[in-house]
């Protein structure tokens, strides 16, 4: 909203006795209170009757005018500026607003005034944001979920603002009942609702900016990748966390534009493995942009959150999506299915990622699947670990991806499938949609139960794979063809045009 001044706002004032008047805002959001003899008094501004001009009130008191709900920001009591005293989030950022009617009751957006020797009060101001978010509620003014109706309803980019308050809290407001150990710990106990309006922000570094940085340290391995060893970065503990409440499917899902995922530690969603659920769910759009979070573990580690805690399907699923990048991401330690699954999903960049044990219950969960075309994406200087499955996998028509500089190992632990990299057809239909012109170069591929890469059946043809470092694995080297026709370190076929040159095996 900004500094915009709102018309037809509801301010009511309150004695120590109970409701006296009320006044509605001007086209500058001014109100005038006549005729209060001396005494002090509760101004409260009614938070349902808030809009701007994309969405704007309806006439008198009407929560069903908009999802939306502004969270207060500011106060004056015609004296000071009383913000630092506590008015981010209200009197207490645990409670919201709307439950006291009109009328009613002084709610959680109020100023105290006094009025004395016969001389009114100027500059009793207020103001307010569709973006703040100050508690871990499920619901309601303040909370995640609203900010994300918010963002729905509200035209226009929408970043969220994490101001939790923790036991030290800078602005002085009680500490929220759910900040344990530095994280401010959120427990959906029913479906968030989709990020449906474009470039809409889910940003917790907003959170160690505007409150400070509770949960010191870094987490990930931070060592370098590929064969010509670029550094993998760190990922900052986070303060936000966001773990499944109440056996939730998804946990996020974006279907808008540009949107933003970062700085945050999600877990504990997708507890149906035969259904597309998933910590993250990007669907059917384009530009979105998921960095610095750590995706199936809590923000207290990279380590897996324990049986009864893990995500039980896809840590992340991103699906009929274009353009999208993932990047600086802690990713895995989910029970059954990959880790990134990406499907007729073109045009990702996937780097600077560390994906470890993904699919622990499973035998064929994968840390990174490229399926049904999903083409040209990139697949760069990432660390992937310890699957029970394939390291990455690529097939059923998904051409023309590039996997470089990647560190691969110890991957297929689950003896299922075993490979460091797999590009394969669909095999269930003779072998159909095959796989062509993908690139594999310049990997580290080590370590792996099954072959380092293994392209499957005659048909995957117009493959190269060039300049990798590929040892230790447990059957061949390089498998152009069936993994059980021998266990040779290296095992070439004249199945189709295929170019293999300058490995280290």
């Amino acid at each position: 909203m900004g500094d915009l001044g709102l018309a037809n706002v509801r301010v009511e004032v309150y004695d120590g006795v109970g409701f006296v008047a009320f006044a509605t805002t001007d086209g500058s959001g001014s109100y005038v209170l006549a005729g209060l003899a001396d005494g002090t008094y509760t101004v409260r501004v009614v938070s349902a009757t808030i809009g701007d001009s994309d969405t704007p009130p309806a006439a008198g008191y009407n929560l069903g005018f908009s999802t939306a709900l502004a969270e207060q920001t500011y106060e004056r009591d015609g004296l000071a500026d009383n913000g630092a005293a506590g008015a981010l989030g209200g009197g207490d950022t645990m409670l919201s607003d709307v439950d006291t009617a009109p009328g009613a009751g002084v709610g959680d957006t109020n100023v105290t005034v006094v009025m004395a020797g016969g001389v009114g009060v100027s500059g009793v101001d207020f103001g307010f944001s569709y973006n703040l978010i100050v508690n871990t509620r499920n619901a309601g003014q303040g909370s995640l979920r609203q900010f994300m109706q918010n963002a729905n309803a509200v035209a226009g980019a929408n970043a969220s603002q994490f101001n939790i308050p923790s036991d030290s809290d800078p602005f002085g407001r009680p500490a929220d009942p759910n900040f344990i150990a530095g994280v401010a710990a959120i427990g959906p106990t029913s479906s968030l609702p989709a990020i449906n309006d474009g470039s809409t922000q889910i940003d917790g570094v907003t959170q160690t900016l505007n409150v400070g940085d509770t949960n010191a340290g870094v987490f990930g391995t931070g060592d370098f990748v590929g064969v010509d060893g670029f550094a993998l970065s760190n990922v900052e503990a986070p303060e936000i966390q966001i773990a499944d409440g109440a056996s939730l499917g998804t946990g996020l899902a974006v279907s808008a534009a540009d949107a933003v995922v970062r700085g945050i530690a999600i877990y504990g969603f997708g507890n149906t493995p035969s259904d597309p659920e998933a910590d993250i769910v990007v669907d059917s759009t384009s530009g979105a942009l998921i960095e610095q979070n750590l995706i199936g573990t809590s923000a207290s580690g990279f380590t897996d959150p324990g049986a009864g805690a893990r995500s039980g399907n896809y840590n992340l699923l991103l699906s009929g999506s274009t353009g999208g990048t993932l990047r600086n991401n802690l990713i895995g330690f989910n029970a059954y299915r990959d880790a990134v699954h990406l499907e007729l999903s073109t045009g990702w960049l996937v780097e600077d990622n560390e994906c470890r044990s993904a699919g622990l219950l499973d035998t064929v969960g994968d840390c990174l699947v490229l399926l049904e075309g999903s083409s040209g994406n990139t697949v760069r200087e990432n660390l992937l670990a310890n699957a029970r499955g394939n390291g990455i996998d690529v097939l059923f028509a998904s051409n023309n991806n590039v996997i470089d500089n990647n560190t691969i190992l110890l991957n297929g632990v689950g003896a299922g499938e075993s490979s460091g990299v797999r590009v394969s057809c669909d095999f269930w239909q003779g072998c159909a949609n095959q796989s062509t012109g993908n690139v594999i170069s310049a990997n580290l591929i080590s370590e792996n139960l099954g072959a380092g890469v293994r392209i499957t059946q005659s048909g995957n043809t117009g493959n190269t794979i060039t300049r990798n470092a590929i040892f230790d694995n447990g059957s061949l080297g390089i498998d152009l063809n069936q993994s059980g026709d021998d266990f040779g370190l290296f095992h070439c076929r004249a199945l189709g045009a295929r170019t293999v040159k300058g490995n280290y095996v």
